[in-house]
């Protein structure tokens, strides 16, 4: 809680970069600890427990000194019912019914699999965690950097503006996360088995973990379009739109893990939660405002090509890691060629991207030219 309440402070007062990195530093020491110290315990999963811990405190540290820097470490107020609190706790519960729907249906998914063999909820929560990782790095990252600046601009009544801001950051976000989306489908289980695969981790979990990955990572596009698009309903102050979608989202997602349950098992839990994320984010693009002059066409057709270089660059690095990969191989040899896979890929989609010359790439370069400015 006090991390994100640094991370909302510091974005409002223009700085993106910390509160970006913090939740990848949190899933970065959850990833480490369960590597390399869960073996330590007799029952692994505490040493996983103490890495969110000390992920969540590194979180926090990270930001403090940023904090002191502007100003803001102060003996807090607990004025509860002052208008301007009121006024945003008015605006955030229905926001954050549609920001939160991810991690309720995850939520909801890990209530159905604790009925199901042994392992199910720890099987979807590592696939979570490599998941979590994308999206924190770029769909979260993208939504804390364009609220403050959508803000601004809605203030001003800059709706042109606005929309042509929400469409390259849509368009980029989608450039990234399509295709860690394949990478992450064409290494699945050697991903898995490279961060989990040893100690008490069997052949049989990384498998399960690897399914779950690969249909958790079928809607990674989707979580990452629906935190951006409630950042844009948020900015506009529509809370409507956000709040039907989270509960369509919800609900959807408990309707359809209650019929996949039994048939698909773990998978149909983890698909349900795709699924569900990919309606709500229907929802959300079917309902931009029309005084946001977006053109929807442009994102499509943007995402379209972005799948379709991700979709050869999938089969490049799957015929790459059966090549490369061997089980039985040294656990330093297998790692480095997993790197070198997802290396491979990137060249790939990057080289395909600069060859044809995509928008994509301009706009990219526009704002790492202006950053460093």
């Amino acid at each position: 809680f006090m991390s994100a309440l640094c991370m909302g402070v510091l974005n409002s007062l223009g700085n993106f970069g910390v509160p970006a990195v913090a939740p990848v530093v949190f899933n970065l020491v959850v990833i480490l600890f369960t590597i390399l110290i869960t073996r330590f315990f007799e029952t692994p999963v505490m040493g996983l427990a103490l890495g969110v811990a000390i992920g969540g405190v590194l979180q926090l540290i990270l930001q403090v000194p940023f904090m002191i820097r502007f100003g803001m470490l102060k003996i807090p107020s607990f004025q509860f019912f002052h208008p301007r609190v009121l006024t945003v706790i008015k605006i955030m519960i229905p926001c954050m019914i549609g920001a939160a729907s991810y991690q309720i249906n995850i939520m909801i998914a890990s209530s159905f699999a604790s009925n199901l063999g042994e392992g199910s909820v720890s099987f979807i929560y590592y696939a979570d965690r490599l998941v979590q990782f994308p999206l924190a790095l770029f769909g979260v990252s993208a939504a804390m950097v364009f609220l403050p600046e959508l803000s601004r601009k809605a203030v001003l009544g800059q709706l042109n503006e606005i929309a042509m801001l929400f469409s390259n950051g849509v368009r980029l976000v989608f450039f990234i996360t399509i295709p860690a989306m394949a990478g992450l489908m064409a290494l699945d289980e050697k991903i898995v088995a490279f961060l989990f695969g040893h100690g008490a981790f069997t052949d049989l979990a990384i498998q399960q973990t690897a399914e779950c990955l690969i249909f958790l990572s079928i809607g990674l596009w989707a979580f990452t379009g629906v935190r951006l698009f409630v950042t844009l309903y948020y900015a506009l102050s529509n809370i409507r739109v956000p709040f039907y979608s989270g509960i369509i989202t919800i609900s959807l997602n408990l309707i359809l893990c209650s019929l996949f349950v039994d048939t698909l098992g773990i998978r149909g839990l983890v698909l349900s939660v795709s699924i569900s994320a990919m309606a709500g984010f229907i929802y959300f693009f079917i309902n931009i405002p029309g005084a946001v002059n977006i053109d929807k066409f442009e994102i499509i057709f943007s995402a379209c090509r972005s799948l379709f270089l991700s979709v050869i660059m999938f089969f490049l690095v799957k015929q790459a890691a059966a090549f490369v990969l061997v089980k039985d191989d040294n656990p330093f040899l297998f790692g480095t060629g997993v790197v070198g896979c997802i290396c491979f890929g990137a060249i790939f989609y990057l080289g395909m991207n600069v060859l044809i010359s995509t928008p994509e790439l301009r706009i990219l370069k526009k704002g790492m030219v202006q950053n460093k400015s």
